[in-house]
């Protein structure tokens, strides 16, 4: 009777720590919520190191919320946080914030690898050919009319958990974060719509998919040093 009880209360505490794991799962990047669940103390410790910080934002969102309502609003959205998930998981990529109409993305967690640049640019070239073949195929007024900017940066960040104890979130600061959300601003200003800066394409060895692109030497709002962008359908700075 001893042995069956024990088994049961065995079984009874895998069971619940299972089920906790998918809940963490769905709060979490699937590549965190595994590491939480087998190492509850990683990132106690802010860590610094190298990695790719990706930005997407989809233009014209607001006016369309308001033509769709509440209702279809969160099903757009839905749609389209499912998407970028999926095609930054392909590549190895957490995102760790969604904002409205906007995601960002990190290649680097939960260990930096050599590759996190070239997986970066490989996933923001398939990221905006997904997501425009899924705009395109909507209805009109149901958002094909909305456009889709990408910004891509490498370089040092810290990792770490942000908030109180009772609520903490994993996330990435530094200046290459604040420089990869400023490149959809550049994108924008050169009716362009993927940035990816020449620190990027460096670390990720000038892929030739980006042969097309034109580099531009541009200021970054807020802050003293320029910085070199490659963008697509670039228009010359008036």
């Amino acid at each position: 009777m001893f042995a069956g009880a024990r088994l049961w209360v065995d079984h009874y505490a895998k069971m619940r720590l299972q089920a906790q794991h998918e809940v963490l799962r769905r709060f979490q990047p699937r590549l965190l919520a595994d590491m939480l669940a087998a190492t509850p103390a990683f990132l106690e410790r802010p860590v610094q190191q190298d990695a790719a910080v990706v930005f997407v934002d989809l233009g014209g969102f607001t006016t369309l919320s308001e033509k769709l309502g509440p209702a279809e609003t969160h099903g757009f959205l839905e749609e389209f946080e499912s998407l970028v998930d999926e095609e930054a998981t392909r590549q190895g990529g957490c995102v760790l914030a969604f904002m409205g109409d906007g995601a960002m993305i990190v290649f680097g967690l939960p260990a930096p690898k050599q590759n996190d640049a070239s997986r970066a640019v490989e996933a923001v070239l398939r990221l905006y050919s997904a997501l425009r073949a899924w705009l395109d195929r909507r209805p009109p007024g149901a958002g094909r009319e909305v456009g889709v900017r990408i910004g891509a940066h490498y370089g040092p960040v810290v990792i770490s958990r942000l908030g109180p104890s009772a609520h903490q979130h994993i996330t990435a600061t530094g200046d290459t974060v604040n420089v990869a959300s400023r490149l959809l601003e550049i994108a924008k200003q050169h009716n362009a719509t993927i940035a990816i800066s020449d620190d990027c394409l460096i670390a990720a060895g000038k892929p030739s998919s980006c042969a097309e692109f034109q580099s531009h030497r541009a200021e970054v709002r807020g802050r003293a040093r320029p910085v070199v962008v490659w963008l697509d359908e670039c228009v010359p700075a008036t």
